[in-house]
């Protein structure tokens, strides 16, 4: 009995050192950029790319609303993609369990008001899930397996996001998973025999 007990402790111990690493949140407020630049792949760093058939700009509006450099569709029809990627190797995939944005634009503040749509996908494009947002506020996504977030507005105008905020975890290496599981195996096994 005790015997059994130390393996599945050593089998726990093992089974935590292989679980995903959540990084603390990332928050891009997308200031100290100037206006009108073009945005891609200058926040790979930070392990998250922006795309979409225009690409995308930062512009700022002033201080009169309280509001610098936000992120923008290019243009009033092309969505913004938003994909997260290692922050080592902008070509290896990576998830995330969170993403969350801020639109300012609302009645509240004398604007027009933006009407987003939003959709989060996994990495092999399967919709998870679709958030609309209409006016100025908070647009979240809580979900494991997030790869990319598509952001469109409803009324085929320009939008902005500012306060792009994710979590992206460091994933175990697919060989480090197959040890631990051959290794797990071979110590059932070798228990069975006794």
């Amino acid at each position: 009995q005790e015997e059994r007990m130390k393996m599945l402790r050593v089998i726990a111990v093992l089974l935590l050192a292989c679980m995903p690493v959540m990084a603390g949140a990332t928050v891009l407020d997308f200031e100290g950029s100037p206006t009108g630049t073009i945005v891609g792949n200058e926040y790979a760093a930070y392990g998250v790319l922006f795309g979409g058939s225009a690409g995308v700009q930062e512009y700022n509006y002033g201080s009169d609303l309280g509001i610098t450099e936000v992120m923008t569709s290019g243009d009033w029809y092309s969505p913004l993609d938003i994909e997260f990627v290692l922050p080592s190797d902008v070509n290896v995939a990576a998830l995330t369990d969170y993403v969350g944005m801020y639109n300012h634009f609302g009645a509240g503040n004398g604007l027009e008001t933006d009407q987003l749509i939003a959709s989060s996908y996994d990495l092999y494009g399967n919709l998870i899930e679709t958030k609309q947002l209409i006016g100025d506020g908070w647009l979240s996504f809580s979900t494991t397996g997030i790869h990319k977030v598509i952001v469109d507005d409803m009324n085929d105008t320009a939008f902005t996001i500012d306060d792009l905020t994710f979590d992206t975890p460091v994933v175990p290496e697919p060989a480090s998973l197959l040890s631990l599981g051959l290794g797990a195996i071979g110590l059932l096994g070798r228990r069975r025999r006794r």
